[in-house]
C-alpha cells in the first residue's frame, strides 16, 4: 500500500483496518502527511519500506522513528536511503544531536527481526541509526547493509568495521555487508 500526500483516506473509517505492508518515500514526509499517521493504522504494521531517506534530514528522522515508534509489530524494515549527489546537502548536526539524546527511540522493538538498508554513506546519521536499530531489537535476527556505490574501497572498509563493533541487543543478529549495487 502506497500513500502520496494527494491521497485522502478518512481515517474515521479505519477503526477495524489492519496494514500489513506500508511504504513511504521521503516526499511523504512532509509535516501534514506525517501529522495525520494514525497510530491505529501502523500498530498493525508487519513489514515496512522506506524510500530515498536520508536520516540527516530532522523532519524525515521524525518520521522514521515516528513510524518504528508506532509499529510494535513491526517485523521487517527496509531502506533505500538517499543519493542523489547534486540536490543541496542538509544540516546533519540537529539529527545528529536528536540521536546521541537519551531516548530517541523510548521503545523497544520487540518484533524486529529483519533489517535492510541500502546506499548507505556512512554519515554519522545513518551510523547512528544502525547503532539505534542494533541496541533496541532484541529478536533481530540479520541485518543487511549495502554501501552506495560512490564510495571509494577505503570508506567502505571503514564502514564495515565500524558496524561490526556496534553493540547489539540481539545475541542471535548477523551482520550481512554487501557489495555495493552496480
Amino acid at each position: 500500500m502506497v500513500l502520496k500526500n494527494r491521497v485522502t483516506i478518512p481515517f474515521s473509517f479505519l477503526t477495524n483496518f489492519s496494514v500489513d505492508h506500508f511504504d513511504v518515500d521521503s516526499h511523504s514526509t512532509q509535516k501534514r502527511f506525517i501529522n495525520c499517521f494514525h497510530v491505529q493504522l501502523v500498530a498493525s504494521l508487519k513489514h515496512l519500506w522506506l524510500y530515498h531517506f536520508q536520516l540527516g534530514d530532522l523532519d524525515q528522522l521524525h518520521a522514521a522513528l515516528c513510524l518504528l515508534r508506532n509499529s510494535p509489530n513491526l517485523e521487517s524494515l527496509h531502506m533505500i536511503l538517499h543519493t542523489d549527489d547534486n540536490e543541496p546537502r542538509v544540516d546533519v548536526g540537529p539529527a545528529s544531536n536528536h540521536f546521541e539524546t537519551l531516548n530517541s527511540l523510548d521503545c523497544t522493538l520487540n518484533g524486529l527481526k529483519t533489517v535492510e538498508i541500502a546506499s548507505l554513506k556512512g554519515s554519522k546519521p545513518e551510523m547512528l541509526f544502525i547503532k539505534l536499530l542494533l541496541t533496541h531489537s532484541p529478536c533481530l535476527e540479520k541485518f543487511t547493509i549495502t554501501p552506495s556505490r560512490a564510495l571509494n574501497a577505503k570508506k567502505i572498509l571503514d564502514i564495515a568495521k565500524d558496524v561490526m563493533q556496534l553493540p547489539r541487543a540481539s545475541t542471535k543478529a548477523k551482520i550481512f555487508y554487501l557489495d555495493p549495487l552496480p
